[in-house]
């Protein structure tokens, strides 16, 4: 099986029994093979530090393609095993740098971060390792605790000293990550210590701005209480804890006041039917959605004794329907246009290519589909993609055009690569993928009720 770490890294049989053995067998081969590395001989034998061999030895556990050491590959222990391991490389054998960095510009507290080991994590800190070191995209441990949602690890940074407001290369602190993921405990511990809940970001987005996106309503409102205290005491700023906490726990669960409760088509003379909702994702609880037709009738046959309205009772325009998952990614979709227009030399593909006016009268010889951020923007407001993958293909197709249309080497074409890269940046940051995965697991539930409404009898009392 194909590695990217080196055979003579892989091969060494420290490396080897840390990764597949337990911590006995760690402490054997240290005590076969590195004894005079061990700390008591080199306080005694000072002028080993120096020596070649020695050196040879620590670099011996540094892989050189991926400049990882073992303390970063402890994930698949235990963490109390992760802990002994690292206790016996660090200080009873000098053999790791606890503040080692590898070619991500990451060390071993950016691993034990995202798995939420808070005991490896201080043990780390206490041994030299800089919880505010910034790896090549400026991000520090605590982005990575914050992502996962470990709000328990987040306490036992912070108390290292670990600061909160570093701001990574798109200018965005670890609570546009947290809010982002839905971590709820870890926002309410980042900002319970002081992080800027209204910083802006390179794109002037805020950490409220993708918890909307993503739908997180228990952090959009806690974090419209923090920003609403902000503004009603301005002259007493939150200084008292009891302040903060007392805004942490009344951020209100307006979402469990307002779920479930139905909506009634109002139609003068005619009979009142329950607009129905279901909840399609069980691992977003929060997001209900208003039931086409076809579950209307689902749920008719399923469960007759609680369907008990008129049955020829009107059902509720489509155009009334709401489906947040849509509204989510329309909102998501016009954010990418934006920024993408404000990219430099975005202007360009914002309006339709006129070949007259910009002097390329082939141009619709040669591009048989054009398209402009313009064209995209009216789609989305006229509603007229019926999947989220159609707005990614139809932003593409931009790219495309121009690359067909202009040669390689020219400014349009540079332009071009430079704003395609940055929407695949924006994409996969504001994870798109997984509108594109609910949109395609709705549409099978919904085939699935299609199928069930064809295939099941109504009831005899049903029908008449």
């Amino acid at each position: 099986m194909a590695t990217v770490y080196a055979e003579s890294y892989i091969k060494s049989p420290l490396v080897q029994a840390i990764g597949a053995e337990g911590v006995e067998a760690v402490r054997e081969v240290l005590e076969r093979d590195f004894s005079d590395c061990s700390a008591e001989h080199l306080e005694n034998n000072p002028e080993v530090l120096v020596s070649e061999e020695y050196m040879k030895k620590r670099n011996s556990l540094i892989e050189p393609n991926t400049r990882i050491t073992p303390l970063c590959q402890l994930s698949r222990k235990t963490e109390d095993e992760a802990y002994e391991i690292a206790k016996m490389l660090i200080i009873e054998y000098k053999l790791v740098d606890a503040n080692h960095v590898d070619l991500m510009g990451q060390t071993a507290l950016f691993y034990a971060a995202r798995d939420g080991w808070s005991k490896f994590c201080d043990f780390l800190a206490q041994n030299g390792c800089d919880p505010n070191h910034q790896d090549r995209l400026g991000q520090t441990c605590l982005f990575y605790a914050s992502r996962e949602g470990h709000h328990e690890t987040l306490e036992a940074l912070i108390a290292c000293n670990a600061d909160v407001n570093l701001v990574d290369t798109n200018k965005q602190n670890c609570l546009f990550y947290a809010a982002r993921d839905g971590r709820l405990e870890a926002v309410k511990v980042l900002i319970k210590h002081g992080i800027n809940y209204n910083l802006k970001d390179a794109q002037r987005r805020q950490a409220i701005t993708f918890a909307k996106i993503k739908n997180q309503t228990e952090i959009v409102n806690l974090l419209k209480s923090m920003s609403k205290s902000d503004a009603q005491q301005a002259k007493r700023p939150l200084t008292d804890p009891a302040d903060v906490q007392g805004l942490l726990q009344s951020a209100s669960t307006a979402d469990e006041i307002k779920a479930g409760v139905p909506v009634v088509l109002k139609d003068p003379g005619k009979p009142k039917k329950y607009r129905l909702q279901f909840r399609p994702f069980e691992d977003d609880p929060t997001l209900w959605v208003d039931a086409p037709l076809v579950k209307i009738r689902e749920f008719e046959l399923r469960f007759p004794e609680l369907a008990t309205w008129d049955k020829n009772a009107p059902f509720a325009p489509l155009s009334t329907l709401r489906n947040p998952l849509v509204k989510q990614w329309h909102q998501m979709g016009l954010n990418i246009l934006s920024m993408m227009g404000k990219q430099e030399g975005g202007y360009v593909f914002e309006r339709p290519v006129d070949p007259k006016k910009q002097n390329c009268p082939d141009y619709f010889d040669i591009v048989k589909k054009p398209i402009s951020y313009s064209c995209i923007r009216s789609k989305i407001k006229k509603n007229m993609y019926t999947s989220p993958k159609e707005f990614i293909e139809d932003c593409q197709l931009v790219f495309d055009n121009c690359f067909q249309y202009n040669k390689p080497d020219t400014w349009v074409a540079q332009i071009g690569r430079n704003i395609e890269s940055f929407f695949k940046e924006q994409l996969k940051e504001m994870d798109f993928e997984a509108f594109i995965a609910k949109h395609d697991k709705l549409n099978e539930l919904l085939e699935s009720a299609n199928q069930y409404v064809e295939t099941t009898e109504v009831p005899a009392e049903a029908a008449s």
